[in-house]
């Protein structure tokens, strides 16, 4: 579930893109595994939150689960989370013939990764149901 460790985890994520964190080499891939880390925190969240026990499911089929318990009230919490583990898994997995992931792309998903959290620890499941303020993400989400 979010909190403390989860925000300092996007933080720590944050602070290597900025280079406040030093790590000596492939600090943007450390960012994205640093912000998967903390992703996979907001899903079991997520859907701990709809009540949903994540046990020892793996992430895809976490990602299953959150597409259809979100689908009525907040389609863009799996939209969004979908997007943001499929681009932080290749970022984190890339390979020698592939160009290596962007500062700004990984920027792009710790953000997508904290309004993911902020969803999930700024609002209850009664409050999100049928509320169509809360049915519509907190500012863009980049995809």
């Amino acid at each position: 579930m979010s909190g403390p460790d989860q925000l300092s985890a996007l933080d720590q994520a944050a602070a290597v893109l900025a280079g406040r964190l030093a790590i000596r080499v492939h600090s943007i891939r450390a960012a994205a595994w640093i912000t998967r880390s903390a992703l996979e925190q907001t899903i079991d969240g997520l859907l701990q939150r709809k009540g949903l026990p994540t046990g020892r499911a793996n992430t895809r089929s976490l990602l299953g689960c959150l597409e259809v318990l979100y689908q009525d009230d907040a389609a863009w919490v799996a939209t969004s989370a979908q997007y943001a583990w499929d681009r932080l898994s290749r970022a984190a997995h890339h390979h020698a013939y592939e160009l290596p992931p962007t500062h700004a792309e990984v920027a792009v998903l710790v953000e997508v990764v904290r309004r993911l959290d902020g969803y999930c620890t700024s609002s209850t499941p009664d409050s999100r149901a049928g509320s169509a303020a809360q049915s519509s993400p907190p500012g863009p989400v980049a995809h």
